[in-house]
């Protein structure tokens, strides 16, 4: 928790004030961890927030080797 703007934030998962006070991610990123990641094509947070896919794996559409 830290204090932003006299609130309390958590730093790890509030988007408008990620990893630091008033980092904001960009639209359609999620904080996880004090990180802006977009879910959909994260590999290291693929489809929800510190869910990785398999090594040498890739992420689309937030699914893990997502074959469209």
């Amino acid at each position: 928790m830290a204090c932003c703007n006299n609130m309390c934030m958590n730093l790890s998962t509030d988007s408008k004030n990620c990893g630091a006070c008033n980092k904001k991610c960009m639209f359609g990123e999620t904080c996880c961890g004090g990180q802006c990641a977009n879910l959909s094509y994260n590999k290291t947070h693929c489809g929800e927030c510190n869910l990785s896919c398999k090594p040498g794996g890739w992420c689309a559409y937030g699914l893990c080797n997502y074959a469209g």
